[in-house]
Parts: C-alpha cells; structure tokens; sequence
C-alpha cells in the first residue's frame, strides 16, 4: 500500500514559503560572513586564503560530482510529493543518494589521488596536499547535502533547504572553531578537519530533517541511475559557475588591483539582486515542475507571470537606491571606493533585467530545456567573456561592468523569450487537442 498525505500546492502561500527562505538565507549569510572573519582573523592572511580556495575547488568538483542529480530530483519528486505519494518521492530520493553518493566518491578519488599537482597548480605548492585531502573527502557528504537540500524544495520546504545549503555548515564550523581557539590548537588543518565534520553533522541534520520512510530509500538505494540529460545540467551549473566568477580575476588582469577591487565591491552589491532571484526561483521551482506533470499550461504561465512580479517588486528597493545614490554605497566601502559608481549603476542595471525576467530561467529547466539553456549560456560565455577582459582594457572597472551587464541582460531576456515561447507552442497544442 503506497503511503500518501495531503500534500497540495495551497497548503502553503507563497508568501510564507518566500518570508521563510528570506530570513534563512539572512541568517545563512550572517554566519557565512561572521565565518570567514573568523577564519581571517585566525588564521591570517595567506591562510585563509589558502582555505578558501581549496574550498572553491571542492566546490567545483562537486558540481561536477553531482551531474545535476539534484535539479532532476527536484523537478522529478515535486510532482510525486504533491500528489501525496511518501513512499514513491523516499524511493526517488534514495536512487538519488546512491547515485550521487557513486559519482562523488569517484571525483573525490580522483581529487584524492591527485592532490599533489593540484595543490600545486592552485595553491602554488604541493606541500598542501594534504589540506586538499581533506576538502576531497568533504566532497562526498556536501554532494548529499545538496541532493537533500532539493527534496527539502520539492517538498515545500525551500527555508530548511536554504539553511542546510548556506546556514548549518559555517555554524557548526564556527562552533569548533571556537573550541579550537580555547584550546589553542587551531591551525590551517584543523580548522580544514573542523569544516569536514561540520559537513557531516549537517549532513547527518538532514536526514533527520527529510521525515521520509525508511524502507522504500533503502529501495531506491538499490537502483543508482543518472538523470537524463546529466551532461546538459552539468554543463548549465559549470557555465554559471564560469560567468559568475570569471570577470573579477579578468578585470584585475587586464586593468590592474585598484580596478578590480572597485569591480569586487560593485559586483558583490548588485549579486544580492540575483541570489534573491535564485531564492524566489528555488520557491516556485517544485510548483512549476508539479504543474509541468499535469500539463497545466495556464498555471505554468501563472506562475511566471508572478514569480517576475514578486522578484521585481522586492529588488526595486535594493535596485532604485543604488542607481539614484551610488555615492552612498561607495562611501561604506571608504573614500578610495569613490570611483565605484559607475561601474555599481550599470551593474545595477543588468539586475534589473534579472529581476523582470523572473523565474524563467527556472521553468526552462523544470520544464526539461536543460539543454535550450546551456545552449544561451555557452553563448553568453563564448561572447562576453573575451569582451569582458577587453572591455576592463579599455575602460576598467565600468567597461567590465558594462559587458557584464550586458551579458546578465541579454541571458536573462533569451531565457524568457524561450519560456514564454515554449508555454505558448504547449497552450496552443493543448488548445487543438480534440
């Protein structure tokens, strides 16, 4: 007998699903930043950044690693969770955690294996190794967790999603740090040690948090299997990996430090635009691929309809602040910041687009366009990322932030005209359909 409850898309308002996520990602983004001052101040300079970039390495590792394991769950399992079927989305989520759990301890292996030349083509010496070591074996359990973070936003949970992503790792690695410290033991390893178990105890967090039955993941353990069009999704999390962080070490190439810390502080202000939108995308997410399950074309359009009404109506009040009166976002950075806005308006600008287009980025993959969007996106970095380093050439900070902008705009229009297409070709074929 399959287990069901009754689970609806109304049971919870969007309203409360988005205030929810909001204050999680607050508070994520309160402990990740009081995290990497304590790593700072504790570790000092050259370490830190030592940490931090063997951090960025597993990170990109485990994209990869997770070969969009977590996409396909959510838009697999949040129709079978709405529909009220337990046993069904816990064996979805068990295949999905055997798979990922196959992929990653094979990237992590490799990571493993080949630490000394990585550590010495990141790091500068493979005396690091073993701190990279470390990282490849966090790689495995931070896979997991994000697989679990999307069933948390299948099942309408986006919030307990959203603190498992960004919230539970930097405060249970700030807690041991400050064991460390009080025992006087702290030190790039350990701290490094400190971080993997955090990883772990989140990790162990989120299956208590899940509340699926046992048997039927256990079931699903049994049938590992990678997601159609992995290679597609793959590709969409590398590419936005890439745009994202390409064009600061391009500007600081090309036009020099000063200009790229100018870029640094411009770009990180304007960002929170996006990871708004990311967070709102991540809330309508299970709505849209439960409505895709029943061809309900009309609430698919709907919900895009509202999802650019909502994101734009809460970026305004960032957007409209920092277009009007740059000078006081350059002020909190210092008086040798005075130059940053220019380049922090036009950014602003490009968010503003991201913000009108809503959702639709996310319906495209909900949707199964996964390969429609890496496809715009392998595009966007063919052409504006060379344009990038020559825009910073000829024009620094604000010539990198126009092509930037430029490049936020024109991807975030292509994803909407394709959404809006796509619903329209459904609509109609619906319509025709005796």
């Amino acid at each position: 007998m399959q287990m069901t409850t009754g689970n609806t898309l109304t049971e919870n308002p969007l309203w409360r699903l988005i205030s929810g996520s909001l204050l999680a990602r607050a508070a994520g983004a309160i402990a990740g930043l009081g995290l990497q001052i304590g790593v700072a101040r504790m570790l000092g300079l050259e370490a830190s950044g030592e940490f931090y970039t063997a951090q960025t390495l597993m990170i990109l590792l485990g994209i990869a690693a997770k070969c969009g394991i977590d996409t396909d769950l959510l838009r697999r399992a949040a129709p079978i969770w709405h529909s009220g079927n337990l046993e069904a989305t816990a064996t979805k989520l068990g295949s999905a955690l055997s798979t990922g759990a196959l992929t990653s301890f094979c990237t992590a292996l490799f990571f493993f294996l080949f630490a000394p030349p990585l550590a010495d083509a990141v790091l500068g010496t493979p005396t690091r190794a073993d701190l990279l070591r470390i990282f490849a074996v966090a790689l495995l359990p931070q896979t997991l967790i994000w697989i679990l973070a999307a069933l948390l936003r299948s099942m309408d949970r986006p919030a307990a999603a959203v603190m498992l992503e960004v919230g539970f790792v930097p405060l249970f690695t700030a807690a041991g740090f400050v064991v460390l410290a009080a025992t006087g033991e702290l030190s790039l390893y350990s701290a490094a040690i400190v971080h993997l178990t955090a990883i772990i105890l989140s990790l162990g967090l989120a299956l208590c948090l899940i509340g699926l039955p046992t048997r039927p993941i256990l079931h699903g353990l049994k049938a590992p299997q990678l997601p159609r069009g992995a290679a597609n999704l793959t590709g969409v999390e590398l590419l936005n990996f890439l745009i994202a962080s390409s064009a600061l070490p391009l500007v600081t190439a090309m036009a020099g430090a000063d200009q790229g810390g100018l870029f640094n502080a411009s770009h990180r202000l304007t960002t929170q635009v996006h990871l708004l939108a990311v967070l709102i995308g991540g809330v309508l997410a299970p709505r849209i691929a439960a409505s895709h399950a029943q061809q309900d074309f009309a609430s698919l359009t709907a919900l895009l309809r509202r999802g650019q009404l909502i994101t734009t109506g809460l970026a305004l009040p960032v957007l409209i602040p920092m277009l009007i009166y740059p000078q006081i976002f350059a002020a909190l950075f210092g008086e040798a910041f005075s130059n940053m806005q220019t380049p922090l308006r036009i950014l602003a600008l490009g968010q503003l687009i991201n913000a009108l287009s809503g959702p639709a980025g996310y319906l495209l993959m909900m949707t199964g366009q996964e390969r429609l969007v890496r496809n715009i996106l392998l595009g966007s970095a063919l052409v504006f990322i060379p344009l990038t380093a020559l825009g910073a050439h000829l024009a620094g900070a604000a010539g990198a932030a126009g092509i930037a902008a430029s490049a936020v705009a024109v991807q975030n229009l292509a994803f909407l005209f394709q959404a809006r297409r796509y619903l329209h070709q459904q609509s109609s074929q619906t319509d025709e359909r005796p």
